[in-house]
């Protein structure tokens, strides 16, 4: 359930959601079984082929935010949670570069960079806005594999779990709210850009940024700053 790290300062847990659909979970539990073991969540059933050293949650919410939250919950004795997509391709240095950024800020929210692996030369701007999102507004999401301290996600109430979408976006927020410094490592988490592919690159950019957007200025409302 956790990766001690050699100095003996830290514990870390890594918490996977899966999705009904998702069928790349497996690829993503062999190439980061040696980061220890795995906390996979979701409402599917334990699969058959699951190797016995991951831990798989079964929950009655198709909702990620249950799901994260649940993932935490099982890991108790882990003092960081690293909250990482079942369709994430972690590069190889991870690890390292999360442990050593965990020895030098132990309390911060840590992402990584995001790029896609597939999909069409379109998906560059994507990851230029990305940059630029984190770069201005501090302002990383759920695929960009964010680690946080255990006591963090219980000060701030973990992950919502009413809301249709944008729970990693309401989640930092929280975090930033909570005086939590949000850390950028210089490497990128690779996804695929099979939602852009499938759905049209333009619908799918603008419907995610008139939700982020709609959802910030609620947040804002709802927690208007000192």
């Amino acid at each position: 359930m956790r990766k001690q790290d050699a100095a003996g300062d830290y514990s870390l847990a890594v918490i996977v959601p899966v999705a009904a659909a998702e069928d790349q979970w497996p690829q993503f539990s062999e190439a980061v079984a040696s980061l220890g073991p795995i906390i996979h969540v979701s409402r599917r059933s334990r699969p058959q082929q699951l190797d016995a050293s991951t831990t798989w949650l079964s929950i009655d919410s198709d909702g990620r935010g249950a799901a994260l939250n649940a993932g935490a919950r099982a890991a108790e004795d882990a003092t960081h949670l690293w909250f990482v997509h079942a369709d994430s391709i972690l590069p190889e240095a991870a690890a390292s570069e999360l442990a050593a950024a965990i020895r030098r800020n132990p309390q911060a929210l840590h992402y990584f960079d995001l790029k896609f692996h597939d999909g069409p030369a379109l998906m560059r701007i994507n990851e230029f806005g990305v940059r630029m999102r984190c770069l201005l507004f501090n302002a990383p999401f759920g695929d960009q594999a964010i680690c946080v301290p255990r006591s963090l996600h219980e000060k701030i109430g973990g992950f919502p779990e009413r809301v249709a979408y944008g729970e990693d976006h309401l989640y930092v927020r929280a975090a930033r709210r909570a005086g939590a410094a949000c850390i950028r490592l210089p490497l990128a988490v690779a996804t695929s850009a099979r939602k852009y592919v499938n759905n049209g690159w333009f619908k799918v950019v603008c419907d995610h940024q008139v939700k982020c957007i709609s959802q910030a200025l609620a947040d804002r409302t709802a927690n208007p700053p000192d």
